[in-house]
């Protein structure tokens, strides 16, 4: 897994938008989102163990998408992930590439068009 200072966490979220999602008075998911140019970049979508299955996480992609006007959304996540990549091909993310961070690890970049042209 990811994992950042609390410094970085705090560095992170001053250009970046957050969204969060609550059950029951129980912060239960959340997505960090941060425009730049055309593009929105998410990242950190995260949604607790025992609330997943609920559309949680679903709910709160869209809202990230919805962060600020954008031609496309861009995000990755370990090719290992296969719930995250369940989730972002249903969601209409299309691979675009693979990177081999070492021996384990290979991340997948994924896009989807938000302009309504359709895909790039």
């Amino acid at each position: 897994p990811l994992s950042e200072s609390e410094g970085e966490f705090v560095a992170g979220l001053r250009d970046s938008l957050g969204f969060v999602a609550v059950l029951d008075g129980r912060l239960v998911g959340s997505v960090r989102v941060r425009p730049a140019g055309r593009s929105l970049h998410v990242a950190r979508l995260s949604v607790a163990p025992d609330a997943q299955g609920r559309g949680i996480g679903a709910a709160l992609l869209a809202q990230a998408e919805t962060a600020a006007p954008a031609d496309e959304a861009l995000l990755f996540t370990g090719h290992l992930s296969a719930g995250n990549l369940r989730l972002y091909t249903r969601a209409g993310y299309v691979e675009q590439r693979r990177q081999r961070v070492d021996d384990a690890v290979v991340l997948v970049y994924l896009r989807k068009d938000l302009s309504g042209a359709g895909p790039a």
